[in-house]
């Protein structure tokens, strides 16, 4: 099935899906192999579905999730200096987004633009597929960033890269992460069946 007309029939359902594998397979069917890839991919870094089975693992909501997950890893290898822990991190997640959400994404914010009723959504959906682009581009470039450091420092920067206390920058830092903190607390109606949890949890 073209993409073409797997959007039409989307729009003539009311709905423009939001897991990856009917835009890669053009069939609209959930929980297909692709879904298991992606459930592999957050069981490898100790995560899955807190609801499992009832979401597509591959849905829009957890994929961004998961990589607000794995950034949140790799903030903390930066900040401890583990240069080579951050450097894989960094190739992980920029993996997961060309292998995972680069695939579809656009065609994604294609389809919904397609809707005659949705007034907001599309240009949410198309501000996210520029944002998985330029996220694939500065992964990839932060990861030749942290290699160059392991080949010239080692595994390991003594001190780590935090800022120093008491500077504009640890000032910075601390807003920042306060920021974070306060939007880590929010808790949306329906989160629990978008949400990954440790799976020793």
């Amino acid at each position: 099935m073209s993409f073409g007309v797997f959007c039409i029939r989307a729009e003539n359902a009311a709905s423009t899906p939001l897991w990856q594998s009917p835009y890669r397979t053009g069939d609209a069917a959930v929980f297909q192999e692709n879904t298991l890839a992606v459930r592999a991919a957050y069981r490898a870094r100790g995560l899955e579905l807190a609801c499992l089975m009832r979401i597509p693992d591959d849905h829009i909501a957890i994929m961004c999730g998961f990589m607000a997950h794995e950034a949140e890893r790799s903030l903390a290898e930066l900040r401890a200096g583990n240069v080579d822990a951050l450097a894989a991190s960094l190739r992980g997640q920029e993996a997961f987004v060309r292998d995972h959400m680069l695939t579809w994404t656009d065609d994604f914010a294609r389809c919904a633009r397609r809707s005659k009723t949705a007034v907001l959504y599309p240009q949410m959906i198309e501000a996210l597929a520029a944002f998985v682009r330029n996220d694939a581009a500065v992964l990839s470039e932060a990861a030749c960033w942290t290699e160059e450091a392991r080949a010239a420092c080692g595994e390991t920067i003594p001190g780590g890269l935090g800022a120093l206390p008491g500077s504009p920058e640890a000032a910075a830092f601390a807003e920042v992460s306060d920021a974070l903190a306060a939007l880590a607390r929010l808790r949306p109606f329906g989160i629990e069946d978008h949400e990954l949890v440790s799976i020793s949890a």
